[in-house]
C-alpha cells in the first residue's frame, strides 16, 4: 500500500499538515462569511437581510413597549384619581348620614338613596 521508505512518521506528518491545512481553510471561510455578515450595505425599509428584518422587528417592538408602558402608566394615573374621588365621595355621604341620622330612620326615608350607596351602615 505504502512504498517501502515510507515510514509511520511521515504518515503522522501528513496527517497532521493536512487538519492544519482544512482548519485554516475553515477559519478563512469563517472570516469571509463573517466579513459578508458585517458590510455595510445600502438597506431599505423592504430589505430582507435577515439582520435588517430582526432590527426593524425590534426597533418595532421597542416602540410597542414604550407606548404600552405610557398607556399603562396613563390608566393607572387615572384609576388612582378614580380611587381617591370614589372614597371622598363615600366619606362624605357617611357624614351627610351621620349629621342627618334623625332624617335616615327608615327604608322610605329622605336619604334612602345616600342609605343605598353606603351598604352596611346604620
Amino acid at each position: 500500500m505504502y512504498p517501502a521508505s515510507f515510514d509511520a512518521n511521515e504518515k503522522v506528518v501528513r496527517v497532521n499538515v493536512s487538519q492544519r491545512m482544512e482548519r485554516e481553510r475553515d477559519e478563512a471561510r469563517e472570516a469571509l462569511e463573517n466579513y459578508k455578515a458585517e458590510s455595510i450595505h445600502t438597506c431599505h425599509e423592504q430589505c430582507q437581510r435577515p439582520m435588517c428584518v430582526l432590527r426593524r422587528e425590534r426597533d418595532k417592538a421597542r416602540e410597542d413597549a414604550t407606548n404600552y408602558y405610557a398607556k399603562i402608566g396613563e390608566l393607572t394615573d387615572s384609576f388612582l384619581f378614580l380611587q381617591r374621588e370614589a372614597f371622598e365621595m363615600r366619606e362624605a355621604i357617611i357624614a351627610t348620614l351621620e349629621e342627618n341620622r334623625h332624617l335616615a330612620d327608615g327604608d322610605d326615608c329622605t336619604l334612602a338613596k345616600l342609605k343605598s350607596a353606603v351598604p352596611g351602615w346604620k
